[in-house]
């Protein structure tokens, strides 16, 4: 490689190393602004379980939301990113997914994030895919995501449904974790046996709806920010990790370029000594 060539690599990298500091800004700013975000009240789950054993207390409650239904296949939700530059969290979520499923069952795979929907894709995986979380998630992607669920649900299209996400631990630790959201008899205290409970009054089970609903939306809604600050943090990480190889390799290139200059500075004075000594000679011979 010519000492041109090695300056112009170490100006591109330059220029890259620019490009990474931005990105690292970015994703350190989101991420701080995600852990500032509004948080519900810590009491508020204490209060929403409150609410389901009181209900359980004086109702026997049967509803599709409590009673397990093993005979239908399952509903695997991966949460994955929009973005790249996250290392291999994606892969790590979608192989968890793809553990989870049992195919000889007909369970049924759901991406959120284009990420996941790659890898799938490249595997030739078959999947539905939803749009991933956004920045900080809102009520109406919670809404939506929730309602997608509800209904699928209900229309017997599966018997469980469980979401496969990134848990944030601290900006270098996350965990990847799986966790049902329906059916959910334990909520109301009750046991995981299959059609158990008894029928209640329509007023009760409106109730039921009501508060599955609320704690639905409520998990939805952690479940999203954790997998976008595990994204995030994974993704700061990748950043610092490629800028630290990216110096590295910088470092070992200037390297190369000074014993290059240096080479052909030695080169010069060398031919130039030669030419000197020669002229020299010349003119001795010359003279004599």
């Amino acid at each position: 490689m010519t000492s041109i060539q090695l300056k112009q690599h170490l100006e591109f990298n330059k220029s890259l190393s620019g490009i990474l500091d931005v990105l690292k800004i970015a994703a350190s700013v989101q991420l701080r602004q995600l852990q500032s975000s509004a948080l519900l009240p810590e009491t508020f789950p204490r209060h929403l379980e409150a609410c389901f054993q009181m209900l359980a207390s004086h109702n026997e409650v049967a509803h599709p939301f409590l009673s397990r239904r093993d005979h239908r296949p399952a509903c695997h939700v991966v949460v994955t990113s929009e973005e790249g530059f996250t290392g291999e969290l994606n892969t790590l979520l979608t192989e968890a997914a793809l553990n989870a499923r049992q195919a000889a069952r007909g369970d049924r795979l759901v991406v959120l994030g284009a990420r996941g929907a790659s890898t799938l894709e490249e595997l030739g995986e078959s999947f539905v895919y939803l749009p991933g979380v956004s920045g900080e998630p809102g009520r109406n992607e919670v809404r939506r995501f929730k309602n997608y669920l509800v209904n699928e649900y209900l229309q017997g299209e599966f018997g469980e449904a469980s979401v496969i996400y990134a848990k944030f631990i601290s900006v270098g630790s996350h965990q990847i974790e799986a966790k049902r959201l329906l059916p959910c008899p334990a909520l109301f205290g009750g046991s995981e046996s299959e059609d158990e409970a008894l029928p209640i009054e329509p007023t009760a089970e409106r109730v039921v709806e009501g508060l599955v609903s609320l704690w639905l939306e409520q998990t939805i809604a952690a479940i999203f920010r954790s997998s976008k600050l595990a994204e995030l943090s994974a993704r700061l990480m990748h950043l610092e990790g490629s800028d630290q190889e990216l110096s590295r390799i910088n470092q070992q290139l200037g390297l190369r370029y000074v014993r290059h200059l240096h080479a052909l500075a030695d080169k010069a004075i060398r031919e130039i000594s030669a030419s000197r000594l020669a002229g020299a000679r010349e003119y001795e011979v010359s003279d004599g």
